[in-house]
């Protein structure tokens, strides 16, 4: 849109194939004869190819064109990771050579389920502000002459998960998801030169207004069986482990940060 805005519309489809992953503790182990000749039921532990999943999405992108002092920039994406299982969960090998499969038996160990960093809607928006050379204001212009600041909105999805109540069915996958993670974030620059030096002096600050944001449900070790049924229930996070320790700075994405600094370039 000539002298308004510039717009970038992208779709794409990835599937994907013959993956190598791992699932669940001593999973998808070969059991068979060892080195000297002996059966043996050791496992050796191998990554399998044969799973499977995708990805797909749009991605939408905007530009502001009709001011340089004043820029929007905007991306959203709209997509999904997958992945499910495709091979046996052990393979048993005798002193024969006869090979035995053992498959997954419950539904939902072959389904596919998205990847942990899947995150289905991400918006960024940065609203870019450089203060104008023809803007003559007593007390702001000596003050913000040969400034600019950048404000960073970021919406992100939370990670899916599985939780099943008495009465869902057994292949029901991803019911339940994190709350969507938010923050701003501030850069603001002023610049300074004397004669062949130029300085820039910044203050950089994430997670403007200290937002927590939640990013996982209580922790596993010692494992809480009760902590995942309580964020489902409640909505709140387990903050106290199984022995009595504040875990409060694993349950939320890191509260507000504030740097500054100064930048020299010498020409």
């Amino acid at each position: 849109f000539e002298g308004l805005a510039v717009v970038n519309v992208t779709g794409y489809y990835k599937d994907v194939y013959d993956q190598t992953e791992q699932f669940g503790f001593l999973d998808k182990n070969v059991y068979g004869v060892d080195p000297f000749g002996r059966v043996s039921n050791l496992p050796f532990s191998s990554y399998f190819c044969g799973d499977y999943g995708d990805a797909r999405g749009v991605e939408i992108s905007l530009k502001t064109l009709f001011s340089q002092y004043f820029v929007v920039n905007l991306n959203y994406t709209f997509s999904k990771s997958t992945r499910g299982t495709a091979t046996p969960r052990q393979v048993y090998i005798d002193e024969n050579g006869n090979v035995t499969y053992n498959w997954y038996v419950e539904a939902s160990d072959r389904l596919p389920t998205e990847n942990s960093f899947s995150r289905p809607h991400i918006l960024r928006i940065n609203f870019f502000v450089q203060y104008p050379d023809y803007w003559k204001i007593p007390l702001l212009s000596p003050l913000f002459r040969n400034s600019d600041l950048n404000l960073l909105y970021r919406y992100v999805s939370g990670q899916a998960f599985t939780f099943l109540e008495p009465d869902d069915p057994p292949d029901l996958l991803d019911n339940h998801r994190f709350p969507a993670r938010q923050t701003w974030d501030l850069k603001f620059n002023k610049y300074f030169q004397i004669g062949s030096h130029g300085f820039t002096l910044y203050t950089k600050i994430t997670n403007l207004f200290n937002q927590k944001n939640i990013k996982t449900w209580g922790h596993p070790y010692p494992y809480d069986g009760g902590a995942m049924e309580k964020f489902v229930k409640t909505g709140e996070p387990t903050l106290i482990d199984a022995d009595g320790y504040n875990i409060s700075y694993m349950i939320y994405y890191p509260p507000r940060s504030i740097y500054l600094g100064l930048r020299y370039n010498f020409r």
